[in-house]
């Protein structure tokens, strides 16, 4: 509920419209894209938009490039409050991962077998 109302925010603030452009889906889409690890500089880069604030009339209003600057504002409204949502949660333990072998190796060793239980519903990043 708190990302769902964030978005919200994030969306009035960069003056879109709720119609063409439903905060709920935002929110949704960037799940999607922190479930798959991409974080939202690499977002914007596929996107061609960058990470500027700029309205939607500015930018084309391309979707993607609307999605990129929305994404882009929520996570730093996240760091602002040092918060995470749940996605980034899983993201940020698989970035500390990857990019420190030797905690990886540490609970690798620590947790030889993990259960997981409803397996058909994790994601790529839970994987």
């Amino acid at each position: 509920a708190d990302s769902k109302r964030l978005m919200a925010l994030v969306c009035r603030d960069l003056d879109l419209d709720p119609k063409r452009y439903p905060p709920k889906s935002f929110t949704a889409k960037v799940s999607n894209l922190k479930n798959e690890l991409i974080d939202e500089e690499t977002f914007a880069g596929q996107a061609g938009g960058g990470t500027s604030h700029s309205s939607e009339a500015e930018n084309g209003g391309g979707f993607e490039k609307t999605l990129a600057q929305a994404y882009a504002l929520y996570q730093a409204r996240l760091r602002e409050a040092n918060a995470l949502d749940f996605d980034d949660i899983i993201m940020t333990t698989v970035h500390l991962l990857q990019a420190f072998p030797d905690v990886a190796e540490h609970y690798r060793r620590r947790f030889r077998h993990v259960l997981v239980d409803e397996y058909q519903d994790t994601n790529h990043a839970q994987y």
